[in-house]
């Protein structure tokens, strides 16, 4: 619910366009839950003489009715896809900035195609959860939850059996979810892995070459590749079991009530536009409710990769540096921003300094020198001997450890 929320929330600033593809969205599923009743009204005895005086009236109305949610479904589809592409630039520009804040030693550690893949893979996957699973699950749950209404206002005990077998289910399907909840994030973890592991070998493919690495590079690719299919096959398989199981079951308890309601036609307790206009809500709230599930499983993919986003961008850590990146105070104290007038020493004394990812490993060790203002100073020594750390402290980069 948290991710869910999370997701909402990257909406906002788009209401608008967001709450016209709701309204569109509800008119077409109002058409699609009007369909029984008017089956229902066309098949009662009593008006069966009225409807085949007027029966070219009444197919040109049901004509009308599909060509209004034929472009209400448009106008659904068009805005909640423009609201799609908008979070996705907007989660674009959030990431970039984001990243581009983060303390020196998180690049040390976190390779920069991985980053790239989350600014593509998992930020599209966002996009797909706003502009497609998100209106698909509310336009079926809507179907869904009147679909069920109308069905308890014909015939509430054939009702309570369909509302009981789904409560079962939806009890039996948690376990589904977690699971496939948990390989999602797990793919998109590993497929990351990957394309960062490719963009570094491409990104030195002269070195590669030079040195005869292709056939152990190709090999450790094979190696995580095998390990992206295995997630992949394990995400594909956890969702194809939770969609399919929830559509064969509802389908049964369907078949059952449907058979039930024969019954109760057949002892004059129901009568049968009833239990055709009962049959066809039950079919739709099926029909539904299966395309509800599916929707569902691939929103938890979406929400897995929402989570990776999110881990880079609404973490405490992460606004205290915005705040001192993009407050202006640091820009305008900067060293880039003084006058060229003012003169200072730099100055060292017994500095101590490792690098956080090897913080066993001294890169300086009791430094002490002076830097005098308006002075060229050099520093000359072997790879290693710790010139280029020098100069990242004096940028303030890293922080030392002492002195």
């Amino acid at each position: 619910m948290r991710s869910i929320v999370s997701l909402l929330k990257l909406t906002r600033p788009h209401s608008l366009p967001f709450l016209g593809g709701l309204a569109a969205l509800a008119v077409g599923s109002a058409i699609n839950l009007l369909l029984p009743e008017l089956v229902r009204r066309v098949l009662d005895p009593e008006r069966f003489n009225w409807v085949a005086a007027h029966i070219a009236t009444i197919v040109l109305a049901v004509g009308a009715l599909f060509m209004v949610q034929g472009g209400v479904f448009f106008i659904r589809s068009y805005l909640f896809g423009l609201v799609g592409q908008r979070v996705y630039a907007d989660l674009r520009e959030r990431l970039f900035r984001s990243v581009l804040v983060k303390e020196i030693p998180f690049f040390d550690t976190t390779r920069a195609s991985d980053l790239a893949a989350r600014i593509n893979s998992d930020a599209a996957l966002v996009q797909d959860a706003v502009s497609v699973k998100l209106s698909v699950i509310i336009r079926y749950g809507l179907q869904v939850l009147l679909g069920v209404f109308f069905m308890m206002c014909m015939s509430w005990k054939l009702t309570a059996a369909i509302v009981a077998s789904v409560l079962v289910l939806v009890g039996g399907s948690l376990l589904f979810v977690a699971k496939l909840r948990g390989a999602a994030r797990e793919y998109q973890d590993t497929l990351a892995r990957f394309t960062s592991f490719a963009s570094e070998v491409f990104g030195g493919v002269k070195i590669v070459r030079a040195l005869g690495a292709i056939d152990p590079l190709a090999k450790r690719a094979k190696s995580i590749n095998a390990l992206v299919l295995t997630r992949g096959e394990r995400r594909v398989l956890w969702g194809a079991g939770f969609s399919s199981g929830a559509s064969a079951f509802l389908n049964l308890v369907l078949l059952c009530v449907a058979w039930y309601g024969v019954t109760l036609v057949m002892r004059g307790a129901l009568a049968l536009n009833e239990l055709a206009a009962f049959v066809l809500y039950g079919a739709l709230v099926a029909v539904s409710f299966s395309f509800l599930i599916g929707a569902y499983t691939d929103l938890l993919q979406g929400l897995g990769g929402l989570e990776r986003v999110l881990e880079l961008v609404e973490s405490a850590e992460q606004k205290r540096l915005e705040e001192k990146h993009y407050s202006g105070k640091t820009v305008n104290g900067s060293l880039a921003a003084q006058s060229n007038d003012i003169k200072a020493d730099i100055a060292f004394k017994d500095v101590l300094f490792a690098y956080p990812s090897r913080p066993d490993q001294p890169a300086l060790k009791g430094l002490t020198c002076l830097i005098e203002a308006g002075r060229c100073t050099a520093f000359v020594g072997p790879s290693g001997a710790g010139k280029s750390s020098l100069a990242q402290l004096i940028c303030r980069l890293y922080e030392h450890q002492a002195g």
